[in-house]
């Protein structure tokens, strides 16, 4: 399963993940993959954490193997958005929003299903 997290910088995509991780068992730490671009998590079943941001290109998207680690686990996909076949593969995508930056405060969570790959 694929979940994309969308939003702007600061918006708490790696706040859900995080969030997400401890739901799923996770107590280690979980870093935001930003420069690691892709980190796997050894829950049950298994939670990959990727970050698009620096993906400039399919062919990059490609060796990542989104494909393969959606078929073992769960799949968190930061700045999803980036590449339209991947946000239109997610069985769920979050969005999510800071709505007063200048306190970094207040967020709002819109949680879409896309009945089509679930």
């Amino acid at each position: 399963m694929r979940i994309a997290l969308v939003g702007d910088l600061g918006s708490g995509k790696t706040s859900f993940a995080r969030g997400f991780l401890r739901a799923a068992g996770w107590t280690g730490r979980v870093p935001s993959p930003t420069f690691t671009i892709l980190n796997e998590y050894l829950t049950d079943p298994p939670v990959f954490h990727a970050d698009l941001y620096r993906i400039a290109d399919h062919e990059e998207l490609e060796d990542l193997a989104l494909s393969e680690q959606a078929a073992e686990g769960i799949v968190l996909i930061e700045w999803a958005d980036r590449f339209s076949t991947i946000l239109d593969s997610c069985s769920v995508t979050v969005h999510l929003a800071l709505l007063n930056p200048e306190i970094n405060e207040h967020r709002r969570i819109q949680i879409l299903f896309n009945e089509d790959t679930l």
